[in-house]
């Protein structure tokens, strides 16, 4: 399936049609993130859109940012939603290692929850966060 970087120009124009795909995507990760910080991160430029389409529905996005770390950068996967990833996953990951190669990224990161593995096989486990209710 087609897959392609929105450019921060045309990101107000994608995100109503991804809108509730990210919303639920940060609902259902228990982090952090909420879709407006998600959608300013990207309109901005201080973050990448990847959506996989056709030409009558996005079917697939992803937010992505790159980090500085100690032993290189890194392209860190924030938000992946849509539906019937098997069909898209792989095309989109295609566009996204490109992107990260061409900043100097050294790995890809991402946080998520158990069952992530399977479209992973190549991941290695780094940690696991913990969250306690005080």
């Amino acid at each position: 399936m087609p897959c392609s970087l929105v450019p921060s120009g045309m990101v107000d124009q994608v995100w109503p049609h991804i809108a509730e795909g990210m919303a639920t995507g940060c609902r259902r990760s228990g982090g952090d993130l909420y879709p407006g910080w998600l959608w300013t991160q990207c309109r901005t430029g201080n973050a990448f859109l990847f959506i996989a389409a056709t030409d009558e529905a996005v079917e697939g996005a992803s937010v992505w940012q790159f980090e500085t770390w100690p032993n290189g950068p890194r392209f860190r996967c924030l938000m992946a939603a849509g539906e019937g990833m098997g069909v898209w996953f792989a095309d989109m990951r295609q566009k996204v290692e490109e992107t990260a190669r061409q900043g100097g990224a050294v790995a890809l990161v991402s946080d998520g929850r158990t069952g992530w593995e399977r479209h992973l096989p190549k991941a290695r486990k780094l940690r696991t966060l913990f969250e306690e209710p005080l």
